[in-house]
């Protein structure tokens, strides 16, 4: 059964990579900023220096801050598959979406079925990051372009 998860858990990370290497080169690659080659070449080293040295907080948060008890090896098992299913569906299809909430709601499925108890306080602070990273990302989108379309501005009429 810890085969299976390292597979599952192998795929998931390819995934992943798939679903995020999209998302952070799409548009520099539509704009033909990059070749498709050169953001994966870009995307691969700095995903797997993100993932050894900025991933901790989030995996342990994840992987033993949600559920009142450790889930078994099958029960992850289930859990990585789920996550690995579902984004690779969703980028498969196109369709953005995000692996973290699929894969923190899949842990509280699994829990939930194996009665092995929730932490809905951690739950809900989750909850409220991913509803206030879309508004703050909103607000300085606006902020940063006003503010560099000023810099242009002022660049211009100085020159």
């Amino acid at each position: 059964m810890t085969a299976l998860l390292v597979v599952l858990a192998l795929g998931f990370a390819w995934s992943m990579g798939a679903h995020y290497a999209g998302a952070v080169m799409g548009m520099p690659h539509a704009l033909r900023a990059i070749r498709a080659w050169q953001a994966l070449v870009l995307m691969a080293p700095l995903t797997f220096l993100g993932a050894t040295f900025a991933s901790h907080a989030v995996e342990r948060r994840v992987g033993s801050g949600l559920t009142e008890s450790r889930l078994s090896v099958s029960q992850q098992v289930v859990v990585i598959g789920v996550a690995f299913a579902l984004t690779t569906l969703f980028t498969r299809l196109r369709i953005p979406t995000s692996t973290i909430q699929i894969l923190v709601f899949a842990v509280v499925g699994v829990a939930l079925a194996a009665g092995a108890g929730v932490r809905w306080g951690e739950i809900g602070r989750l909850a409220l990051v991913w509803l206030c990273a879309p508004l703050a990302a909103f607000g300085l989108g606006v902020v940063l372009t006003r503010a560099l379309d000023r810099v242009p501005a002022v660049a211009h009429a100085a020159g």
